[in-house]
């Protein structure tokens, strides 16, 4: 036995081998003219491979220009790589405008009418590749404008989520507990139902939910094609900024419908930035349908009990979803599944949506476990 322990330990050894440690960069973005931008990138220690997420569209194969010699961007299924011929500390890459929207994605860019910019910082990021083994990457992004405008940059934190950079000639303003920068072309009413919106809902999920968002929420609107027919609004909520696209002839007009529309959207993407408002765990690669389904729950209940929409509007948002649900089967496999269904089996629970939210971020930031199926049915059960 003595003899077998000790060859043993040593073959159980690589089970309990440390984590690599991260490797720590920087990364300046400096807006070098109206359409583009440089980003360098210096690294603490020399590398050859950095493996960058996929993005959903051609961003880079459109807009990235290499300018260190030897470094070339290379694909290999869904991942985009930056591989160099010999170890480097540092790479530089021209970054022209790219405007096409990222479709169920972060869009990597979005335009203001006024030219102001807002850049995913995101897809900067990815992790390095050291003898075909993963390492974390941890990047630290500081901002270069032009002269004479702003720029504004997330909180100096490699271990908060990527978000968006501005770039412009706004400011980002305070309006109640949130603030923000507003596209000069977003009509009076929509501003009027995105400020509102933001400061009785943020009060909500604060008062409901038992917690204040861990930073004031950065709301960023952006304005698209309005000469085109229709009436489109996309939001993304990601850390603690929400970032909204509207476009179409009819956002221009006033109406009932558009403003339940709009504030229905603004409840929703801030549902996410409580969702993701613990210290650990959160919002992961787990089944959409459990923070989806559950933003679509806290939404209804939020506008409904600020008053910005009636009992019957609400009850009619419910109704919709549940029926959208059912005519999907009841499967939260599909895109739309994962809001309307998930949304049902929110109800299907028969917890407020807030007391089932508590208990899941809770459980979340005690465990540092993501949210999941197996999360939601042990609040569930509580």
């Amino acid at each position: 036995m003595k003899i077998l322990l000790p060859f043993l330990l040593a073959l159980m050894a690589p089970a309990f081998a440390a984590e690599p440690s991260p490797l720590m960069a920087t990364m300046k973005l400096t807006h070098t003219a109206k359409d583009t931008w440089r980003a360098d990138f210096e690294f603490s220690e020399p590398v050859e491979r950095l493996e960058l997420s996929d993005t959903g569209t051609s961003y880079r194969q459109h807009a990235w220009h290499l300018r260190t010699p030897g470094v070339a961007l290379q694909r290999q299924g869904d991942a985009e790589l930056l591989v160099a011929a010999e170890p480097v500390r540092r790479i530089s890459v021209d970054v022209d405008l790219f405007l096409p929207y990222g479709e169920k994605s972060y869009t990597p860019m979005d335009r203001y009418s006024d030219g102001g910019t807002d850049v995913y910082l995101g897809f900067f990021d990815g992790r390095a590749i050291e003898g075909g083994k993963p390492r974390p990457l941890l990047i630290r992004f500081s901002l270069q404008p032009l002269p004479g405008e702003h720029a504004v940059a997330p909180p100096d934190n490699p271990m908060l989520p990527d978000m968006y950079a501005y770039f412009g000639p706004s400011q980002a303003i305070q309006s109640g507990a949130s603030k923000l920068i507003v596209d000069p072309a977003t009509p009076a009413w929509a501003q009027e139902v995105l400020r509102t919106t933001t400061d009785r809902v943020s009060a909500f999920y604060t008062r409901s939910l038992g917690r204040p968002s861990a930073f004031a929420p950065l709301v960023m609107v952006a304005m698209g094609d309005l000469t085109r027919p229709g009436y489109s609004v996309k939001g993304g909520a990601i850390g603690y900024q929400v970032v909204y696209r509207m476009e179409g002839a009819q956002i221009t007009i006033d109406t009932a419908d558009g403003r339940t529309r709009l504030a229905h959207v603004v409840a929703h993407e801030l549902a996410h930035v409580w969702q993701s408002s613990v210290k650990q765990g959160g919002i992961g690669e787990g089944p959409a349908w459990v923070h989806e389904g559950g933003a679509e729950a806290l939404a209804t209940a939020a506008l409904r009990d600020s008053g910005i929409v009636s009992a019957e509007q609400s009850s009619a948002m419910a109704r919709k979803l549940v029926d959208e649900c059912v005519a999907l089967k009841e499967s939260t496999d599909g895109y739309r599944g994962t809001y309307s269904c998930g949304f049902k089996r929110h109800v299907d629970s028969g917890i407020a949506p807030a007391v089932l939210w508590t208990r899941m971020m809770n459980l979340s930031e005690q465990s540092g476990q993501s949210y999941s199926p197996a999360m939601f049915e042990q609040a569930a059960r509580r």
